[in-house]
């Protein structure tokens, strides 16, 4: 049985790999890291190596450059399993280091388990890349791809910010332990709070005991009011008004599912709940009404009932008194 061992720092993408392998019958070690993968390599000697390519520490073209320089590995046939690099990025650096293929994780599991199998046919030898030409490109290449990624949160911040500038709903942007590293004007708005007083724990008055105490323990044992639960809380306001507020919280999560931080909106249905309480006092006046009406004709009805019974208690006595006056003459008459 051959083994592959798969490198990636996120956890959710092993296990994928990890699923594929398995069903094309393939023991699979794992690594979370390069230097991890570097030791798991020297000591169980993988027969193909998976890699990631953008990893912290140790990525993808160190982990095959430092494999490469070491006898003990330098034939291991390694792939290129990458999110971030696209094949003609990747691709000089990668055969310059002799790595057998580049693979999207977009891949489907047929595609990578063809891949490896591929990997384990071809036994053609390895290169050993050039040290000093090597780290010039490696650098290049690395640099080359962290000013795209900067740009692209740099212009995905910007968005955000105006969407959530914009948004009808407060926002709020929590660390792990609840504190607000942001919060859009409209919920200071909502509040009637300063932004400032809103950052850290100040946003938390918004929320119920049992959000806020699940906050502050920062446990991974979340309420369901702290993944995506929807519900609705009173907030009192200076000078004596009232807010009702429709609460959604979200957790985000790393790619070792961990929770680093949280997303809120919080949107005033104060209107909403008022129409509310206003359609529920309406029912209430509607059935008192309707209890009266019935307790009326019920009233009715026993004054009724207890006219007729007087009368036919008239009647009744008239009857018997009758009775009684024939009963006397005809004793008389028999006497």
């Amino acid at each position: 049985m051959a083994t592959v061992l798969v490198v990636d720092d996120r956890a959710a993408h092993r296990e994928i790999a990890r699923a594929a392998l398995d069903s094309g019958g393939y023991r699979v070690l794992e690594a979370a890291e390069g230097r991890q993968a570097l030791s798991l390599a020297k000591s169980s000697h993988p027969d193909v190596v998976l890699t990631d390519v953008l990893m912290p520490g140790v990525d993808g073209y160190q982990l095959v450059h430092e494999l490469r320089e070491d006898p003990d590995t330098a034939a291991i046939p390694v792939l290129f399993y990458s999110a971030n690099y696209r094949e003609d990025e990747a691709r000089p650096l990668a055969a310059a280091c002799g790595v057998s293929r580049i693979l999207s994780k977009e891949a489907s599991p047929q595609e990578l388990l063809s891949a490896i199998a591929h990997a384990l046919d071809d036994q053609s030898a390895a290169v050993a890349p050039d040290g000093a030409g090597f780290e010039g490109q490696h650098a290049d290449t690395v640099n080359a791809k962290l000013v795209e990624k900067v740009q692209a949160l740099d212009e995905s911040e910007a968005r955000f910010l105006v969407m959530a500038e914009a948004a009808p709903a407060g926002v709020v942007i929590a660390d792990a332990h609840g504190l607000a590293s942001y919060v859009n004007p409209r919920l200071s708005e909502i509040t009637q709070t300063a932004a400032a007083e809103l950052l850290g724990r100040g946003w938390q008055h918004c929320l119920g005991d049992d959000q806020r105490q699940a906050l502050q323990a920062g446990s991974d044992c979340l309420p369901p009011s702290l993944l995506g639960q929807r519900r609705c809380e009173r907030l009192p306001l200076r000078g004596g008004q009232v807010r009702w507020l429709a609460i959604l919280i979200r957790p985000v999560r790393n790619s070792e599912l961990a929770v680093t931080g949280y997303v809120a909106m919080i949107d005033d249905v104060t209107a909403v709940e008022e129409a509310n309480e206003r359609r529920r006092r309406a029912e209430r006046d509607r059935q008192d009404e309707q209890r009266r009406q019935v307790a009326a004709r019920l009233d009715s009805l026993t004054r009724m009932a207890g006219g007729v019974a007087h009368d036919f208690n008239n009647l009744l006595s008239i009857v018997m008194s009758f009775g009684q006056f024939v009963r006397e003459a005809v004793e008389d008459t028999a006497g």
